[in-house]
Parts: C-alpha cells; structure tokens; sequence
C-alpha cells in the first residue's frame, strides 16, 4: 500500500533536482523517508543520478495517473423507509 510520504516523495522528486529541500530534510534524512525511497527504487519509480533523484518514465505515468484522479463528490443519502 502506498502511503502519503510515497506520494510526498514521487512529488518532490518530480518538482526539484533537491526533493530534500522540497519535503524538508528532517523528513529526508528520517528512516521511514529511506524506506520509502528504497522501495520507489526498487519499484523503478525513481533513480538516483549522481547527487539527482530523477523520476522514471513509470514514476511519470503514475504521477499523470495521480494527477488526472478528480475528487471525489459526496452525495447526501437517505435510508430507505
């Protein structure tokens, strides 16, 4: 399951060439961000080039899948009777 700190990553790696910057390096440096790279690694979402994190061209399809999902619409209900 993906978590919002996944999301948070792609997103940044997405925007800058320093992500760390972007999510706060607190939050970069701390285990659940590592393990989170890791595994957008591993899933060949993102690569680390040099001193860059750059976003695969699968991290860009699901980031388009991502940002093309509308919001939901809440629809108020009634009990049958």
């Amino acid at each position: 399951m993906v978590v919002p700190l996944t999301v948070s990553i792609m997103l940044a790696c997405h925007v800058s060439h320093d992500p760390a910057e972007v999510v706060g390096i607190k939050v970069w440096v701390s285990v659940a961000a590592k393990e989170e790279r890791a595994f957008l690694l591993d899933a060949g979402m993102i690569e680390k080039l040099a001193d860059d994190w750059i976003v695969t061209d699968r991290g860009k399809a699901w980031i388009e899948r991502l940002l093309a999902t509308p919001f939901p619409v809440a629809k108020w209900t009634f009990p049958d009777d």
